[in-house]
């Protein structure tokens, strides 16, 4: 199991705990060096993250090792069009020009409905057609609950499966789930590690809109406290923990911010998590975050 680079806050202003901060070019490359030195491979962006593509291709020198995964746009319709295919193709050719590469390691599709929407075989046989061209080496989702998952293992052959968890989010380890992910051949990555921030804050700066997690959250903060581990080690070292997950996908500001994640990767941890899993489901979903729009 590594690290990967998380791109969506980099140029925006992505999760709770997010500042209006972007990332100018000198910053990118100080990050892209501190991963490289570090041995992360992996860098995940998509089409919707603003300029990331356009800065990363700027920035990255021609002859780095680093393995691109990138994500689709939403289709927004109830039903996939015969156009929506072709909008999948015309943004990975995009994708590719930004990024200044003939190919890509992973194609996600950014909202795992849209594969089960009407259709929906539709955007796989896209995905397909880049895999076979070459242009994409892998395929698959990034996907949020098990019956989710089920239903796109059923019906399609996947390479990569993104998915949430975290400390107060372990729904998708109950049961051995991820196990049945990983007998089907497909790899694992992990995202929302720190649930976009909320993980990492002070108890008393988180909105009042996560009021009915807060005992979770204060519980699980005064263990760590008790034990002396920072945030930031207690929740990547609860996914390192999990040994089905091959990549931890950590999203940062800056190359500081990165070397921290990279020290605490390192962190030994000795915490029963499973006491810290939370039950109050519709705020670990930030699907379903009602929060006020930022400036």
């Amino acid at each position: 199991m590594n690290l990967a680079l998380g791109t969506a806050q980099l140029r925006s202003n992505y999760g709770v705990s997010s500042t209006n901060k972007k990332a100018g070019d000198d910053e990118v490359r100080k990050i892209l060096d501190t991963a490289l030195a570090s041995g992360i491979k992996f860098i995940d962006t998509a089409v919707l993250f603003d300029d990331v593509e356009e800065t990363l291709g700027r920035v990255m020198r021609p002859d780095n090792p680093f393995k691109i995964i990138s994500k689709t746009i939403h289709f927004k319709n109830g039903i996939i069009t015969k156009e929506d295919p072709q909008t999948l193709l015309r943004d990975t050719n995009v994708s590719l020009s930004k990024l200044k590469r003939d190919s890509i390691h992973t194609l996600l599709i950014h909202d795992a409905n849209d594969l089960l929407k009407e259709n929906g075989n539709l955007l796989y046989d896209a995905l397909l057609e880049l895999k076979s061209s070459g242009k994409v080496e892998n395929i698959g989702v990034s996907a949020y609950d098990k019956g989710q998952i089920e239903l796109l293992m059923e019906k399609y052959d996947l390479d990569i499966i993104q998915l949430p968890v975290n400390v107060l989010d372990q729904r998708l380890l109950v049961n051995g789930f991820l196990a049945r992910i990983k007998e089907k051949g497909i790899s694992i990555f992990a995202r929302s590690v720190f649930l976009q921030g909320l993980l990492l804050m002070d108890l008393d700066e988180i909105p009042v809109y996560f009021e009915d997690l807060k005992g979770d959250i204060r519980t699980y903060f005064q263990e760590l406290e008790d034990k002396s581990v920072t945030k930031l080690a207690g929740a990547i070292s609860f996914a390192r923990s999990i040994a089905e997950i091959d990549q931890i996908v950590l999203g940062i500001n800056d190359h500081e911010e990165l070397l921290e994640c990279i020290n605490s990767f390192k962190s030994e941890v000795d915490l029963d998590y499973s006491r810290f899993a939370s039950h109050q489901y519709k705020l670990l979903d930030p699907r379903q975050w009602k929060l006020p729009q930022k400036n």
